[in-house]
């Protein structure tokens, strides 16, 4: 169950503990079953949905563009939503996988299809692929030479969008490269991050500070760019477009960078004392602490977060080479493990 708030976007973590904890001490009033309000049933929610994604878009050089797209995804679910948007702004649909795999498919087996989708891409000459998650909120895209772009390329290029579409702001999580700001700086543009929850990256995005007060996108689009997969690949594609760049040449643009991202087994009662550890005595000397613990070291960074929902924290690191990057990732896999398993 998920609760939203007056924007739309969930509420916070704050909020949903106050709410588990007044459940589980039943600390609530008890409402007549006259109070209750009745269900609303909303309507043609479909076609609306559709047309809140295309109303900033540009239908006539989308359809003047006659993008062919090679998509992967669940039909069983989506059908209905990709055919409606490929109708109204005239792209071409190959659907990829549907007949060798039907039925429903983990994102896993999705990531798995990925080689021989760049192939299918490159092969029938499309202008770009992709994959959305059976509830499209996740995004893969394929550039007509074959090159995936997920995760943190995804973020790269949806922020190299926003700022050479209209500068100003881009808001993106605490786990993004610095190639972003080298972007933002190239573009005259300025970078927020946010913490990696969906609530706090949709309050940041939302900020009056944070618009562009200029015709693009706004600030409802931006967070649908981030965690809508249809309304991103439209406007990506929608860029395209309306500047006749290709997806291949939009993502040269990104400088290079290195990451890696593992996880650690920590239990539940030790998250407290690795966090305390790494602040209280740092293997360098720059920290911080918007979002569990981030640590600059002279090539590279690395970030401890502890997951709030497993007992695991994440190692995110970024390096000039990606030697560095994964070395700093098993610098901080080792120094977790023996804090956690330290006697206390």
């Amino acid at each position: 169950m998920v609760f939203s708030n007056s924007l739309g976007g969930n509420i916070s973590r704050g909020q949903e503990r106050k709410i588990e904890n007044a459940l589980a001490r039943e600390d609530f009033l008890r409402a007549e079953t006259g109070q209750i309000k009745k269900p609303v049933d909303a309507s043609g929610v479909a076609d609306r949905y559709i047309s809140a994604i295309c109303g900033d878009l540009s239908p006539g050089m989308l359809r003047e563009a006659r993008f062919k797209l090679m998509l992967c995804y669940d039909q069983s679910n989506l059908e209905k939503f990709v055919r409606s948007l490929c109708r109204e702004l005239g792209f071409t649909l190959e659907s990829y996988g549907s007949e060798e795999h039907p039925g429903y498919r983990s994102w896993r087996s999705y990531q798995e299809m990925l080689p021989s989708l760049a192939r299918g891409v490159m092969e029938s000459g499309a202008a770009a692929g992709a994959v959305l998650d059976p509830n499209a909120d996740h995004l893969i895209m394929i550039d007509e030479r074959g090159q995936v772009i997920q995760d943190e390329m995804l973020t790269a290029l949806l922020s190299l969008i926003i700022l050479k579409g209209q500068g100003g702001t881009v808001v993106v999580p605490v786990t993004a490269p610095r190639a972003i700001e080298a972007l933002a700086e190239r573009y005259r543009g300025r970078v927020v991050r946010t913490k990696t929850a969906l609530q706090d990256f949709l309050e940041k995005v939302m900020e009056p500070n944070n618009q562009p007060g200029l015709a693009g996108v706004s600030g409802i689009s931006r967070f649908f760019l981030h965690f809508d997969a249809l309304s991103a690949l439209a406007r990506v594609l929608d860029y395209m477009a309306r500047n006749r760049a290709t997806l291949s040449a939009l993502a040269g643009e990104i400088p290079s960078f290195f990451m890696d991202r593992r996880e650690v087994p920590v239990p539940w009662e030790s998250k407290g004392r690795v966090i305390r550890s790494l602040i209280q005595d740092p293997p360098a000397g720059r920290l911080e602490l918007l979002d569990g613990v981030k640590v600059y070291h002279r090539d590279g960074w690395a970030l401890v977060l502890p997951d709030p929902d497993e007992p695991v924290c994440r190692v995110f690191s970024e390096g000039s080479t990606m030697e560095i990057a994964e070395s700093l990732t098993d610098f901080y896999i080792d120094k977790i493990s023996k804090i956690a398993g330290a006697k206390i």
